[in-house]
C-alpha cells in the first residue's frame, strides 16, 4: 500500500503478485484490485471490488474499516469529478 501511495504503481503491482494466490475473491485480493482499479480511473468498478472484499472479510475488523475508508475517499473523488 505505502508503494501505491507514494505513487509507485508498478512496484505495489509487483509486491501484491502474490496476493493473486489467494483467488480472486479472497478479501485481500478484492482489496488490491479495487485500490488498482481506482488509481486507474475505473472507480466504480474498484469501489465495487472493495465492497466486495469487505463483504468476503470476516476476520479483520481494522482493514474493513480501512476498506470503508478508501471507499469514501473515492466516492468524494467521483463527486468532484461531476
Amino acid at each position: 500500500l505505502l508503494h501505491l501511495t507514494s505513487g509507485n504503481q508498478d512496484k505495489a503491482e509487483s509486491t501484491w503478485l502474490a496476493l493473486n494466490e489467494l483467488g480472486e475473491t479472497h478479501y485481500l485480493t478484492l482489496f488490491k484490485t479495487g485500490l488498482l482499479e481506482i488509481v486507474n480511473d475505473e472507480v466504480t468498478r474498484g469501489i465495487q471490488h472493495i465492497e466486495e472484499g469487505i463483504t468476503r472479510n470476516h476476520l479483520d475488523d481494522s482493514l474493513n474499516k480501512d476498506m470503508d475508508t478508501v471507499i469514501e475517499n473515492a466516492r468524494l473523488s467521483l463527486a468532484e469529478d461531476i
